[in-house]
């Protein structure tokens, strides 16, 4: 966050969010101060440090310039094409009850899928808790 830019003003810009129609634009204003205001503050290492993965990516040795253009046009292609569909996707609608095991990936400070919104979803559902108890 720059010390210029105010929260306030620069989420103002995004109302009325989220969008009826998924903006990449407006979301990544609004996770850039997420991330800003709810810490933890970017790290070097961090997962989804960009800077870091396209570095890591560029400089591997068995990674050719063309594999790295492929690496970019994927993920540009994921973010366009999968997250509008994540945007809009209702785990409520499947119903709550589950025939086979269901897994969650989340981390303790993950913003974009916190462990209490797992955990208060995993209360309502029945789900298998292996495969060897769905049997059916």
């Amino acid at each position: 966050m720059l010390p210029h830019e105010c929260p306030t003003t620069n989420m103002e810009s995004v109302a009325p969010y989220p969008p009826a129609i998924p903006d990449m634009n407006k979301t990544g204003t609004v996770r850039d101060w997420e991330s800003s205001l709810l810490g933890p503050p970017p790290s070097e290492t961090g997962f989804t440090n960009v800077k870091r993965i396209l570095r890591t990516v560029i400089s591997a040795p068995e990674y050719s310039i063309a594999d790295d253009i492929g690496f970019v046009r994927g993920q540009t292609f994921s973010l366009q094409v999968m997250m509008p569909q994540m945007m809009e996707f209702d785990l409520t609608k499947l119903g709550p009850s589950f025939r086979e095991p269901l897994f969650f990936f989340e981390g303790r400070i993950d913003p974009y899928c916190p462990g209490s919104v797992i955990a208060d979803y995993v209360q309502t559902i029945n789900a298998c808790a292996t495969a060897g108890d769905c049997v059916v």
